[in-house]
């Protein structure tokens, strides 16, 4: 009887030690809804001081590695390299031999200096409406591009489509109204 119950106690003791635990750690955030109609946010206008023609390289012959998170790293190089915020105009060359892509940028490094708020003279250079547009997607034929947005010779009318004239407007008006709110 004796070693039964020395047993069970040895027992006892055995399963409880060895017991795992198990830490969690929660966080919780204090959250507020934004609505839409509640945050003014006046434009901010910063000038670019661009500085020299910088090239960055990187490769990978990892299969799970796209060719556009290269083409980001080799971005990250050449921005390091110079200390710059922003890489303006990049050109990729890309190497794929076997499972190694490389993939090489040329750009010009630039950086952000002289953040302030938009004045009405600043509007002069903001594009709107269809030329945004037209500036903002991909373009590879730049010489088309630039034919598009050039102004006619002399002695032609300008046709100033109606979404860049509306464009101008609305943003001179949020502008106007921004200056005195």
């Amino acid at each position: 009887m004796k070693k039964l119950v020395l047993l069970s106690t040895c027992a006892l003791l055995t399963f409880t030690a060895c017991t795992t635990t198990q830490s969690v750690k929660m966080f919780t955030n204090k959250t507020a809804e934004i609505y839409p109609t509640t945050i003014v946010q006046k434009p901010v206008v910063v000038d670019l001081e661009v500085k020299e023609k910088v090239t960055g390289t990187s490769s990978s012959n990892m299969l799970n590695v796209t060719i556009d998170i290269i083409k980001e790293q080799a971005i990250n190089d050449a921005l390091k390299k110079t200390n710059a915020d922003i890489l303006l105009d990049p050109q990729f060359e890309t190497e794929i031999v076997g499972q190694n892509k490389t993939v090489t940028v040329r750009g010009y490094a630039a950086t952000y200096k002289n953040f302030r708020p938009m004045q009405l003279a600043d509007t002069l250079y903001v594009r709107t409406g269809a030329s945004a547009l037209l500036y903002a997607q991909n373009y590879t034929h730049k010489k088309e591009v630039s034919n598009y947005l050039a102004p006619k010779k002399k002695g032609s009318k300008v046709v100033v489509g109606v979404l860049g004239v509306l464009g101008g407007l609305v943003l001179l008006i949020l502008i106007v109204v921004g200056l005195g709110g």
